[in-house]
């Protein structure tokens, strides 16, 4: 499991801080053995809506195959947002991508953060099992 905890220091001015802002924790979604191998990539629209005390009310995930909507609503419901955000939706982007040589065995993704509001998963594809 990947972890990536993070600080985002915000001058508000009167506003409520979006996207990544928000977030006080993050679990980073992954790529498992299972999307690796069916060989899944794409953007994810991904809405969070939060009640007035800044927990999690609703998860929506759109654009990637039911394996990444699962991953990543399972890794934001373990997140921790900021309070400054209740009564709010926050809007991410999560982009899965499969890049470099195929690999049979052990790999590893590089995770970027992209203020405002992107998430970045690289890793590398697997080479198929042929029979």
């Amino acid at each position: 499991m990947l972890l990536v905890s993070f600080l985002c220091v915000i001058e508000l001015r009167g506003q409520v801080p979006e996207g990544l802002g928000c977030i006080e924790r993050l679990e980073v979604p992954r790529y498992t053995i299972f999307s690796r191998s069916a060989g899944l990539a794409g953007t994810a629209e991904v809405a969070v809506r939060l009640n007035q005390l800044g927990k999690i009310e609703k998860i929506s995930v759109e654009g990637v195959h039911e394996m990444l909507k699962r991953e990543i609503s399972e890794k934001l419901s373990a997140s921790v947002f900021s309070k400054a955000c209740a009564a709010t939706s926050v809007h991410l982007y999560f982009v899965f991508k499969l890049e470099g040589r195929a690999t049979s065995g052990c790999f590893q993704s590089e995770i970027s953060l992209l203020p405002p509001n992107r998430v970045v998963v690289v890793t590398n594809p697997m080479t198929p099992i042929i029979d």
